[in-house]
């Protein structure tokens, strides 16, 4: 029916004669719900009940005009309470989070750090804890912008590179500390530490030899002359030798590798830590950097240049606006936070420890000097191997110094009182130490067969064949390359440091694959052993190279666990060739490379008496190394 209007409505009409049934429209709404008369359609509703169709139920007192009615019950407004709404009390009951003062102020008193009028406004999240006051590692590396020191057991705000304030030896960045790092580490080390052990009894052993052999061409006026037999195993422990050596050389490449611009994961810089002490880096006895506050360093660009060359190059606010953390720029920060200096004192650094080092070795063989100097024989021997020390320490120290001075060279963080050092080191050690090789090892090689002269230079020499006895400036030309990369190419100087990575890993990788072609097409070595390990050695670097890109943007985890693996391959390839050295010597000689005495005196008879200058006859072949 029309809208409003409910069928169903009923009259009854009786007559003398039947009873009629009419059904007929309503005109009230709903038909008052049943619960009201419907007249000339409007409702009239029963008590109880009330609006227009008599549909609700009708609360007491109407809410007492302080709410609103539904279903017979009252919802009474924010201030009002009971039944019917007469109560007064405070806004929202408080929200239950609060007492309220009763009449007639009717005011809210918050509790549990909850606010507003009717305390509905919940307290703010609690704030991050700071670095400093986190005690687990756990926590400490899971907030932004906290990293912790394994060290010093304490959190600290920094990031990747380490610590904002001082630094820290052990520092973990991201990723929890891994066992696997010291453990992997430690059968580095020890490997190599044994080889060192073995080299250095088989060392003493020939010194004791030589001065046997001194003392009784002092004695005698007749030197004896070694047969083919121990000339030939002492070759192939200088060859062995040369194996560790090789082994060295391929840890610094891998420190090397840690130093280019990308973000490594901490536990890799971890690892390569226990390796830096082969360039000469290792902490400060003296200087451990605890109160540096690392300041924003400002990025170098050319619009600033084009109008300021000159301030362009050092901090200034007012001249470069462009800011960021010291520690996420600077691409040395890691290296020097693991050593606990600043990166300003790597260079320091450096020159301390190789001063140190020449110092010991000096004092140690002047002082065994000094007590046998009345001992000719013994004499002779410690100054040959004091030479031979001091060459060692020389290559040694030949890429940490090229890598720190070329760094002092061109960070604009350095003054001119480490400028002129820099400078100083960089052309004495990267270009005047091997031009010294050149001069001493260039003319007719005569004298490289003299035996005095193989004791104190063969290092240099030995492993090569006659007519490639310079190939060592080759290896010298490798390491200046990825040394100065290294140094040169810091990513603290440039706008785009990402791109630098690119380019350190481009020339590194090239140095690498020119050095393997050289070897290839000159077949300097007289060990092809040694040669096929070298081979396999440039593919091992080339790969670590190439892994450290996985680092371009984050570090990566996997990037680090296949380069630990990589570089495990590459020690037991050193390894198996350092064995391989050590079999073929002792096809010919004892383990030490010596003879008994028993033996030296059955062979008196081939001795060579001495001219009349006192010295053995010239001409003959050396007796060892």
């Amino acid at each position: 029916g029309p809208a409003g209007v409910t069928e169903g409505q009923v009259v009854y009409l009786a007559t003398s004669t039947q009873l009629t049934r009419l059904t007929y429209l309503s005109t009230c709404p709903n038909d008052c719900s049943s619960n009201g008369i419907c007249s000339l359609g409007n409702c009239t509703c029963i008590d109880g009940y009330y609006t227009e169709d008599c549909s609700q139920i009708r609360c007491p007192g109407d809410c007492s005009g302080h709410g609103t009615c539904a279903d017979g019950a009252c919802v009474c407004d924010s201030i009002w309470d009971g039944p019917n709404c007469t109560d007064r009390i405070c806004a929202n009951s408080c929200s239950g989070h609060g007492t309220c003062s009763g009449g007639p102020s009717y005011i809210c008193t918050c509790t549990d750090n909850w606010s507003g009028s009717d305390c509905s406004t919940p307290p703010p999240p609690p704030p991050p804890p700071t670095c400093a006051s986190i005690t687990a590692i756990d926590t400490c590396i899971g907030y932004v912008g906290c990293g912790w020191c394994i060290t010093t057991k304490t959190c600290h705000d920094g990031s990747i590179r380490g610590p904002y304030v001082g630094s820290c030896y052990t520092w973990i960045w991201g990723l929890g500390f891994e066992a696997g790092v010291i453990i992997l580490a430690a059968i580095f080390l020890g490997i190599l530490f044994l080889m060192f052990v073995i080299n250095a009894i088989s060392a003493i052993t020939v010194d004791f030899d030589r001065a046997d052999d001194f003392r009784e061409l002092y004695a005698s006026g007749v030197r004896r002359k070694a047969d083919h037999q121990e000339t030939s195993a002492l070759w192939w422990r200088d060859v062995r030798s040369a194996k560790t050596w090789l082994l060295v050389e391929q840890f610094q490449f891998l420190v090397l590798v840690s130093h280019i611009a990308v973000d490594f994961p901490t536990n890799y810089i971890n690892f390569t830590k226990f390796f830096d002490w082969t360039n000469l880096g290792l902490p400060l006895p003296f200087k451990e950097d605890k109160t540096t506050v690392h300041t924003p360093r400002y990025i170098y660009n050319q619009s600033d240049a084009a109008t300021n060359q000159q301030s362009s190059k050092y901090l200034s606010s007012a001249v470069i606006p462009d800011v960021t953390s010291g520690r996420s720029l600077l691409g040395f920060e890691a290296y020097s936070n693991s050593l606990g200096i600043t990166a300003n004192t790597l260079f320091g650094a450096n020159m301390f420890w190789l001063a140190i080092s020449i110092a010991s070795v000096c004092f140690v063989y002047g002082w065994a000097c000094l007590i046998t100097i009345k001992k000719a024989h013994w004499k002779s021997v410690f100054v040959s191997r004091l030479i031979y020390l001091l060459v060692r320490l020389g290559n040694l120290a030949y890429v940490g110094v090229v890598m720190t001075s070329s760094y002092s060279l061109v960070s604009y963080t350095h003054g001119a009182d480490l400028i002129v050092p820099a400078v100083f080191a960089f052309v004495i050690m990267g270009f005047g130490y091997p031009i010294g090789i050149y001069f001493l090892l260039r003319g007719d090689g005569k004298k490289l067969l003299d035996e005095e002269f193989k004791y104190r230079f063969g290092a240099l020499y030995i492993n090569y064949q006659p007519g490639n006895r310079l190939f060592v400036l080759m290896v010298f030309a490798r390491k200046f390359i990825t040394a100065a990369m290294v140094g040169f190419l810091n990513y603290s100087l440039y706008e785009n440091p990402r791109y630098i990575s690119i380019v350190q890993v481009i020339i590194m990788g090239l140095a690498q694959i020119i050095y393997a072609l050289v070897v290839f097409f000159r077949k300097p070595y007289y060990d092809y052993y040694h040669e096929y390990l070298e081979y396999f050695l440039t593919v091992i670097n080339l790969v670590t190279l190439g892994l450290s890109m996985l680092h371009y943007r984050n570090p990566s985890t996997p990037g680090m666990l296949i380069t630990g693996l990589v570089q495990a391959i590459a020690l037991v390839a050193c390894t198996a060739v350092y064995i391989v050295s050590w079999v073929h010597m002792g096809l010919n000689l004892s383990c030490c490379g010596g003879k008994s005495k028993k033996e030296k005196q059955a062979e008196v008879k081939q001795s060579v008496p001495l001219n009349d200058s006192g010295d053995a006859d010239a001409g003959i072949e050396a007796g060892d190394d």
